[in-house]
């Protein structure tokens, strides 16, 4: 913390722990109390809406409460969490919010901390001018003053209204830097397999008619460890080089790649020069996803009561007395805790309800 001079402005960046029983969104806003305050009028930041990103761990599905012959008293009793199957899944990044700077279970690291570029000299989208990554980009929702894919068939996604996309990136005096955007996907099952994807890139033709190709230039990479940069492997270079122009047909360029057994994740680097570098695009992603927690064990289960946290079990356990009870209406849940060989305990979600 530092003093804050008369007319002088600063930045805080704050943490918000996201309870395991939220929903998928939260309204947040920010307010400062200062006692000696004359003019207590602008001191709350208006509201922001933010994505929840839920627990990915299999919580328990089967809770039952019932009451006891003995004065307040509820038993509960449920099972271990079953985990699913590992499965191929299509990721058309149609279930994210448009310009969504975060794509649930994807990883995304910004490498360039540039400034994200526009398209179109008197229309802005969410997210224009700042540093990103990789976007839930929809360009129809660029604006409506015009149907943007109609007029530029070139933006057209592979499937759906939106792809994950990077857009070029200007330095903070306005100069082109080059690309550093990294998309990782999120576990996979561990097992040797084919993963399938789309690129994509713009060809611009200017107004005196010069066609101007941005071919985008892109890693593949894997990791059997983690996802921080430097534990990938490259695969491959490649280039989304098409070159229908903007005003024709969308540019998408299939991708396969072959992991190995025990690769857990695979990388998209994008990594353009700067003065060929437009909109770079990832689609329909198929890839078998693996099981997050399978290999981890349940060390605890936690109790719940009507959202407060009341007791806690150890993971061979699956029942738990609540004694001294109130009468009246109450709502259970318990959830898991996860723990890997690495020591890194997770939370599952809320179990289903368990009412009174």
């Amino acid at each position: 913390s530092r003093a804050i001079g008369v007319l002088e402005s600063d930045t805080l960046t704050l943490s918000f722990h996201a309870g395991v029983n939220l929903g998928e969104n939260a309204t947040l806003k920010a307010k400062l109390i200062y006692d000696d305050d004359m003019f207590d009028t602008d001191n709350t930041t208006s509201e922001t809406t933010v994505r929840i990103r839920r627990s990915p761990y299999s919580p328990v599905s089967d809770l039952k409460a019932t009451v006891s012959g003995d004065y307040g008293t509820v038993k509960l009793s449920w099972s271990r969490p079953s985990m699913p199957q590992p499965e191929v899944v299509t990721e058309d990044f149609e279930n994210y919010a448009a310009f969504d700077p975060e794509l649930g279970e994807w990883t995304l690291i910004d490498g360039d901390k540039g400034l994200a570029g526009g398209f179109f000299q008197n229309y802005s989208y969410p997210g224009q001018y700042l540093p990103l990554a990789f976007f839930a980009f929809n360009p129809d929702m660029i604006t409506d003053a015009f149907p943007v894919v109609m007029k530029n068939p070139g933006l057209t996604p592979k499937s759906g209204t939106q792809f994950a996309g990077a857009p070029y990136a200007n330095s903070v005096a306005g100069m082109p830097i080059a690309a550093d955007n990294w998309l990782i996907t999120p576990e996979l099952s561990g097992k040797a397999q084919t993963i399938k994807f789309y690129a994509f890139n713009v060809t611009v033709v200017d107004e005196w008619g010069n066609v101007l190709p941005y071919n985008e230039t892109f890693d593949v990479l894997s990791s059997k460890t983690g996802t921080k940069t430097g534990d990938f492997k490259l695969i491959d270079t490649y280039k989304a080089d098409g070159t229908n122009a903007i005003s024709e047909e969308a540019n998408w360029k299939e991708i396969t790649v072959n992991v190995e057994e025990g690769t857990k994740f695979l990388a998209i680097h994008h990594k353009s020069d700067a003065n060929n570098s437009f909109l770079f695009g990832i689609d329909d992603v198929t890839f078998e996803k693996g099981v997050v927690g399978a290999k981890d064990q349940i060390t605890k289960y936690y109790i719940y009561r009507d959202a407060k946290r009341v007791g806690e079990v150890s993971g061979t356990q699956t029942t738990f007395d609540d004694h001294g009870v109130n009468t009246g209406d109450h709502v259970y849940n318990v959830t898991a805790l996860y723990k890997s060989d690495a020591n890194e305990e997770n939370e599952s979600s809320f179990s289903n309800d368990a009412t009174l």
